[in-house]
């Protein structure tokens, strides 16, 4: 599921506003427009991996919480 959900990020839009295709897209602008080449794709993979990390995290605490209770029970 975790996998599921983390390919779901990667493939479409996040809230309909923010895709991975749409963050680099305006990286690719800001780094041609301001010359800041290696700092834009710093930031702009920093996020995407925050992004996928905080996914990856979420869904070990419900794999986890999930666990726990059907061993509870």
């Amino acid at each position: 599921m975790a996998g599921q959900a983390i390919s779901l990020v990667k493939d479409t839009s996040i809230v309909s506003l923010i895709s991975i295709q749409e963050m680099t897209f305006v990286g690719t602008e800001m780094a041609n427009s301001s010359g800041l080449i290696f700092e834009i794709w710093l930031i702009v993979g920093f996020v995407y991996f925050a992004l996928c990390f905080a996914l990856s995290r979420l869904f070990k605490m419900i794999e986890q919480r999930s666990s726990a209770y059907l061993n509870h029970q």
